[in-house]
């Protein structure tokens, strides 16, 4: 019995190490691609937008209301994505992609994607790419133009960009109390439920506009990566490994912003329903 004890423990002990070095894994992953970095910045963001739309609706307030700021905190954001991620990207995968993300050229990358392509000074060679990518790409023959192009759509920088704008603006709709302002029969509801509608509707609209900038910002934030490296680059997003990755990490994090945003609505509906009652 003591043997079958001991025997146990050890395994659980044993799964549970093997537990935390796949999430260890799948964090890292987050890191590597700057999503721990943005979700640092949702809360700051969605607070922004919140005070923008209580500015228009006239609504009061000061910041988000504290339960509703714990929603859109890093932690619960990543944590949120750490549960969804894994069961989209399996072990042999992550490990696949960290040695990527872990190479002396993904760290290149990686810093020069966090450079704001407005302070680049241009040298002649990518003022003529730009002008290439700005004009008809389906005539585009430059191997270095198509590469961003390819890059660009296998990282899915649009439709993630898209998303996030869209969610952390329909956060700050429904986070804004502007449904709090109960005169002229609920105009302030009304307001919130128009505004997060037409938030959500131009999601597609701003996708097709980033389609079109991202290749024209990378082309300024790579132009000191060589054609060789460029195409190193090219050929990581189209691997398969890379073609199942970026999809998850898109869907696992906007679905975590989503739920939150979801989970908010039911904290303002709460306040709202409270209010109410203090105002019978």
């Amino acid at each position: 019995m003591r043997n079958t004890l001991v025997a146990l423990v050890l395994s659980t002990l044993l799964i549970g190490s093997a537990t935390t070095a796949r999430t260890t894994e799948y964090r890292q992953l987050l890191q590597y691609t700057g999503i721990t970095r943005q979700a640092d910045a949702v809360g700051s963001l969605v607070g922004d937008a919140t005070a923008d739309n209580r500015n228009r609706c006239k609504a009061a307030g000061d910041g988000l209301p504290a339960r509703v700021q714990s929603l859109f905190s890093a932690d619960a954001l990543i944590g949120q994505t750490l549960k969804q991620l894994p069961q989209r990207v399996s072990e042999t995968s992550a490990t696949r992609l960290l040695t990527w993300f872990r190479s002396d050229l993904a760290q290149k990358i990686a810093s020069l994607e966090q450079t704001n392509p407005a302070s680049i000074e241009m040298t002649a060679n990518t003022r003529q790419l730009i002008a290439e990518l700005a004009g008809d790409r389906a005539q585009t023959t430059s191997p270095r133009a198509l590469a961003l192009i390819d890059i660009a759509e296998n990282t899915g920088v649009a439709r993630y960009t898209a998303a996030l704008g869209t969610e952390i603006e329909y956060a700050g709709a429904i986070s804004s109390g502007c449904a709090q302002q109960h005169a002229a029969g609920s105009a302030g509801v009304r307001y919130e439920r128009q505004l997060a509608k037409s938030i959500r509707s131009e999601q597609s609209l701003l996708r097709q506009i980033v389609s079109y900038e991202a290749p024209l910002d990378m082309a300024k934030q790579f132009q000191s990566l060589s054609d060789a490296e460029l195409q190193s680059y090219r050929r990581f997003t189209q691997s398969d490994h890379a073609q199942l990755f970026y999809p998850a990490l898109i869907d696992t994090f906007t679905h975590s912003l989503m739920l939150a945003s979801d989970r908010a609505e039911k904290v303002m509906q709460t306040t709202r329903s409270d209010t109410a009652l203090v105002d019978d």
